[in-house]
């Protein structure tokens, strides 16, 4: 009895220097691991300036709404409903402007565009969509549900001609 009593005191022993030792041990690093590295670094409080070219700028004193751009497109085709423009194709000729947050439209490229409910609400423009026609207009973008996959799910409309 007295003899595992002495074993087991022998063993609370080391234990206890193990312990001991390995608390020391890592205190002393600690210091080490609460202060960071200092590194060089400069912050500078100066954004950087981007200058758009003179092809992605909106006339003067012109801002371009969020989610929409203004461009300079030639009429390629007109489908009619109701003796009104329902859809165009356009030939993107030159992107005068984006607004914050718009995809990039590619100078060059085709866009068919629904325009019978703009047509509806600004019947002053009924008459402005005629094949061959080069126009100014503010084009808005609309991210829609992909109902194939070989749709685009991009979707662009008509908000205003210049």
């Amino acid at each position: 009895m007295e003899k595992s009593r002495f074993v087991l005191y022998a063993i609370l022993l080391v234990f206890a220097i193990w312990v001991i030792y390995y608390f020391a041990r890592n205190t002393e690093h600690a210091e080490e691991r609460k202060t960071p590295p200092q590194a060089d670094i400069s912050v500078s409080s100066e954004r950087p300036s981007i200058t758009a070219g003179p092809d992605t700028l909106p006339p003067v004193g012109e801002k371009i709404a969020p989610g929409t751009a203004l461009v300079q497109a030639k009429i390629l085709s007109v489908e009619y409903k109701d003796d009104l423009p329902a859809r165009i194709s356009l030939h993107i000729n030159k992107v005068l402007g984006y607004g914050p947050a718009t995809p990039p439209i590619a100078p060059d490229s085709r866009l068919s565009i629904n325009v019978l409910r703009f047509v509806r609400a600004n019947d002053k423009y009924k008459d402005s969509f005629k094949k061959g026609t080069t126009i100014q207009a503010v084009l808005i973008h609309q991210k829609q549900l992909k109902l194939k996959e070989s749709d685009s799910g991009d979707s662009w409309t008509i908000s205003d001609i210049k």
